[in-house]
């Protein structure tokens, strides 16, 4: 049996559940952000987690935990019965990795001094940082390479 898996949490402005079933992310942060004067408040932050688990994954709990500084606060639990039932799905479509998605949203999301919030996906056995958003107070930010 296999114990590790992967993911990936976007923060964003925004999660959009549209009637077709996709999400529609609003506002995408790049890994840096850089705010004009701290404290500081995010008026809604959202975070989008996708985590992918092979099929002859362990079955067991995963649950999504926001780190900023020496707080830390759970954002979501993949049950056991969640990852089975996605395993099963999986196997059913003849896939090798099956894909599980949270969405949360917290607003406000107050900032009081520069910080940077990590998310950790964790299991009894396995844990594995799947995000990472960077707060600092300034007025210039290197988000992406410049053309």
């Amino acid at each position: 049996m296999n114990r590790i898996f992967a993911g990936v949490t976007l923060f964003c402005d925004d999660i959009r559940e549209e009637l077709t079933g996709m999400n529609t992310l609003v506002g995408i942060y790049p890994d840096n952000v850089v705010v004009n004067k701290m404290p500081f408040a995010f008026p809604k932050l959202a975070f989008y987690t996708r985590l992918t688990v092979p099929t002859d994954f362990e079955i067991e709990p995963i649950t999504v935990n926001l780190l900023a500084g020496e707080e830390e606060r759970q954002l979501a639990t993949f049950t056991s019965e969640l990852v089975s039932l996605a395993i099963s799905q999986a196997k059913a479509d003849g896939a090798e990795i099956a894909g599980m998605i949270s969405r949360t949203v917290h607003a406000p999301f107050p900032v009081a001094a520069p910080t940077r919030l990590r998310i950790m996906a964790k299991t009894p056995n396995y844990e594995c940082q799947i995000g990472n958003l960077n707060i600092r107070e300034g007025s210039q930010s290197a988000t992406s390479p410049k053309d």
